[in-house]
């Protein structure tokens, strides 16, 4: 099983506890008849939001072993991602230090978990989101626009595989075939097809993967020709 589908299987376990949390705590707090006993919402509540911060552990264990892989080459998608994921985590943290230590701030703790609900709703909704459009609107192999021109620029090694490092080795590895994010590459040239979009393998396809991805890979903005020839000949040696 690959690293990006456990971290999908957990973030809807994730997505569930925050709902089973939030739906308790307003239940409980709501103004209209209860029909639950407020005890049992409180387990519930309980029970939900240490499965919700362990989950949340666990995630931000994956984002930060994929960002510590990407290193600067990260888009601009990817920063807006851990970027709500950060702030999601320290309000989920300042929510249990009001409720175990800081009693004197119980009043806001509502407002705190509803904020934690929004959050994780918009990081995992959106990044889901994100995937099923790009799914969506790529077109499949035998419908998809002629591959790239080849670039005539002569390649260098050094700078390709530092390339890669910073653009690709967050999702992608260099030395096996595995899925990390995305497939692994060893070997791609030597390959009949691409991995996902199964075009033939040729430097033109191998361009237009990275200019104008199929399905959910980004795009590789900011490269210049002589950026795409230097990832193209570390993409040869692999």
């Amino acid at each position: 099983m690959s690293p990006f589908l456990i971290k999908t299987i957990l973030a809807l376990f994730f997505l569930m506890a925050a709902l089973a949390s939030s739906f308790s705590m307003f239940v409980l707090l709501g103004k209209t008849e209860k029909k639950a006993d407020p005890a049992t919402l409180r387990r519930i509540h309980r029970i939900a939001g240490w499965f919700f911060g362990l989950l949340l552990l666990v995630l931000a264990a994956f984002g930060a072993d994929i960002l510590s892989d990407a290193g600067d080459g990260l888009s601009p998608r990817t920063v807006i991602h851990y970027t709500l994921a950060l702030g999601l985590l320290a309000i989920f943290l300042l929510k249990l230090l009001s409720v175990r230590f800081f009693k004197q701030f119980l009043r806001i703790v509502p407002t705190l978990g509803m904020t934690v609900f929004v959050l994780s709703l918009v990081i995992v909704l959106g990044s889901a989101g994100y995937y099923a459009l790009r799914s969506g609107k790529i077109s499949p192999p035998d419908t998809a626009a002629a591959p790239a021109k080849p670039t005539e620029l002569q390649g260098n090694l050094e700078t390709g595989s530092r390339l890669f490092a910073g653009r690709c080795a967050g999702c992608h590895y260099a030395d096996r075939e595995d899925q990390k994010t995305g497939p692994g590459l060893k070997g791609l040239f030597r390959r009949s097809s691409l991995p996902v979009s199964g075009r033939p393998v040729t430097v033109g396809s191998v361009l237009q993967q990275l200019k104008s991805p199929f399905r959910s890979m980004p795009a590789m903005t900011g490269l210049t020709e002589q950026d795409l020839a230097d990832l193209l000949a570390y993409l040869k040696t692999i």
